[in-house]
C-alpha cells in the first residue's frame, strides 16, 4: 500500500484566492496527479484567508535545500516524461480506425516532444501527421493547415 492510499485524501489549500500558490507549484500538480492515479483516493480544497501560509518548517527545509525552482523543475521534468510515455502508450494501443483521432494523438505527443526541445522527435510525427491530414480531409482543410503551421514552429 502507497502513502497516498494509506492516507486517501490529499488537502490542496487555495491561497491567495485570485492567484492560488498550490497551482504554481510543480510538486502540488503532481500531488493532484498521483492522487488521480489510486481509485478511491480524493482531493480535497480548501480556501484560505491567512497570511501565514508556506511559512511552515517544510518550505525552509526545501529552499534550504534544492530550492522551490530546482524541485519545481525535477517535478515538471517527470511528469512531462509521464505524459509523454502515457501519450505514447495509448497512440501504440489505439485499436480504433478513427484515423483523425490517432492523428490528434500524434500531434499532441509531437507538441510534447516540442515543448521539451526534443526536435527530431517531434518533425517526423508532425510530418506525418499533415501527410495524413492532407489525404483524408485535402489540402485547404482548416486541420490540415493547422498541421502546417506545427512543422512550421519547428523551423523558427
Amino acid at each position: 500500500m502507497t502513502a497516498i492510499e494509506r492516507i486517501g485524501k490529499v488537502l490542496m489549500v487555495i491561497y491567495p484566492i485570485k492567484d492560488p500558490i498550490p497551482l504554481k507549484r510543480a510538486g502540488c500538480i503532481f500531488e493532484v496527479y498521483a492522487i488521480s492515479c489510486h481509485p478511491g483516493c480524493g482531493l480535497e480544497q480548501k480556501v484560505r484567508s491567512n497570511k501565514s501560509y508556506g511559512q511552515g518548517d517544510d518550505w525552509k527545509v526545501i529552499e534550504a535545500s534544492v530550492g522551490y525552482g530546482k524541485l519545481d523543475r525535477m517535478v515538471v521534468d517527470v511528469f512531462a516524461k509521464w505524459l509523454g510515455q502515457e501519450v505514447r502508450r495509448r497512440i501504440v494501443d489505439y485499436k480504433g480506425d478513427d484515423y483523425l483521432k490517432s492523428i490528434e494523438m500524434s500531434i499532441s505527443l509531437a507538441g510534447l516532444y516540442r515543448l521539451q526541445g526534443e526536435y527530431d522527435l517531434a518533425k517526423p510525427l508532425f510530418t506525418s501527421s499533415l501527410e495524413k491530414r492532407t489525404e483524408i480531409l485535402g489540402l485547404d482543410h482548416p486541420k490540415t493547415l493547422e498541421s502546417m503551421h506545427d512543422l512550421a514552429t519547428l523551423y523558427k
